[in-house]
């Protein structure tokens, strides 16, 4: 799988720099962050489960395989760090298939007529400038009144 793939690419590239900035400088405080975890626990989320289950084991595995890079990736870096150096690994509170249709925002947006519609492409600059002066122009306010720039006034709904 491509993303797997990529994701643990990732890791493995993050790994190697932090290393090497490591041993490049005296450090006071050095962080990196390991965020592969959380685009595999949405995307790489087995279709329908809900939970892990022994049964799903294998449906499982992109995750996991994703998971023990992060893991390895951290030993590695223990390995590179000096003796006395405190070492926090902090962790996010897990994901799950991501299906809140986050992705449909913009175009219910535009529809309501809170949202401009996308700029042209090809470097229409014309159309981009009146894209934004519209966007501009019009913005929702509490109770569902528009605030009209063009008349300085608040408009009721």
């Amino acid at each position: 799988m491509l993303l797997e793939r990529r994701l643990l690419q990732s890791v493995e590239h993050k790994r190697a720099s932090f290393e090497w900035l490591l041993g490049a400088s005296q450090w006071d405080l050095a962080i990196t962050v390991f965020g592969e975890t959380h685009p595999a626990g949405h995307y790489l989320w087995p279709q329908g489960a809900l939970a892990y289950s022994v049964q799903d084991d294998a449906r499982f595995e992109p995750i996991r395989r994703v998971y023990a890079e992060v893991d390895r990736a951290l030993g590695s870096i223990r390995a590179v760090l000096p003796k006395d150096t405190t070492l926090i690994v902090l962790s996010g509170d897990g994901v799950t298939a991501n299906h809140c249709g986050w992705y449909l925002v913009p175009d219910v947006l535009e529809r309501l007529g809170y949202s401009a519609p996308p700029a042209p492409q090809g470097g229409e600059r014309q159309a981009a400038k009146e894209t934004v002066a519209w966007a501009c122009e019009r913005h929702v306010a509490p109770g569902g009144a528009t605030l009209d720039r063009r008349q300085s006034a608040l408009v009721a709904a």
